[in-house]
Formats: C-alpha cells, structure tokens, sequence
C-alpha cells in the first residue's frame, strides 16, 4: 500500500467514525491506546467504531492488569469486544477495505467532475439559489 492510498484509507476511517486499537509493548509489558492513526509500532492493531472504543479498552484495561504480556493482551481485547458485543476488525483488513472505498469514491467524483455534474451543483450551492423558498406547489 503507497503512502497515497494509506492516507486514503485513513480518512475514510476516520469519515467512517472507525478508530485504531493498537496494542504496545515496551520492555515486555503491554498497553492500549486508541486514536485515528495507528502507532506504527503497535504489535496489533484493530479498528472499531469510535463510540465503541472507551468502553471496550476499559473493560480490556480492566481485564488485562497491571502488566500483561502481548498475547495475554490480544486475548483480552478480543474477549472484552466478544463479551460487549463489540465489533473489532484486523488492521490489514480495515485498510484494505478503506482503500477500496476510497477508490470507490475518487472514481465516482471523477464521473461526476468528467460530465460537469459536480461544476454545476458547485455553482448552484455558491449562487445561494438552493436557499431561495420554492414556490408552493398547487395540488
């Protein structure tokens, strides 16, 4: 994946509403964090929805302990969102998906910027017309 289409992929996450999970170690010893762009460091990394997310590291905070090694880790974040029901996706996969609907969407404005769609909506929303009351129509 270029750099392009990772930061692709990452805005249409976070357009998405999704955050990255990520799970570090430093010296044996694991934590949590959460945020838009994942720590390229991180040992795992998955995405879930951002209303989600503080629930789910509490309880795998919680869970985890004072000092939890990295599959004991990994174990309790999974376990936290299977036990709240929470949805958590592998980071190779949720990039993979955002990639493909980013393109999807880069592709799409292209056909509409290609047939001056898009150029004639744009001169509509700035003209201010949109905001003009319409005239009732009759019955």
């Amino acid at each position: 994946m270029s750099d392009v289409n990772t930061k692709a992929a990452l805005s249409y996450l976070a357009a998405s509403n999704a955050v990255a999970i990520c799970i570090v170690e430093a010296e044996g010893v694991c934590s949590f964090q959460t945020g838009h762009k994942p720590d390229p460091g991180a040992v795992s990394i998955y995405w879930t929805f951002e209303k989600d997310a503080k629930a789910l590291l509490k309880r795998a905070r919680h869970d985890a302990g004072r000092a939890p090694d990295a599959a004991k880790a990994e174990a309790v974040l999974n376990a936290a969102a299977r036990d709240l029901r929470i949805t958590l996706t592998a980071h190779t996969v949720a990039m993979g998906r955002a990639e493909a609907g980013a393109k999807r969407l880069d592709d799409y404005l292209g056909g509409l910027r290609s047939t001056d769609v898009l150029a004639g909506f744009n001169r509509e929303y700035k003209s201010g017309a949109w905001l003009q009351p319409r005239p009732a129509r009759a019955s």
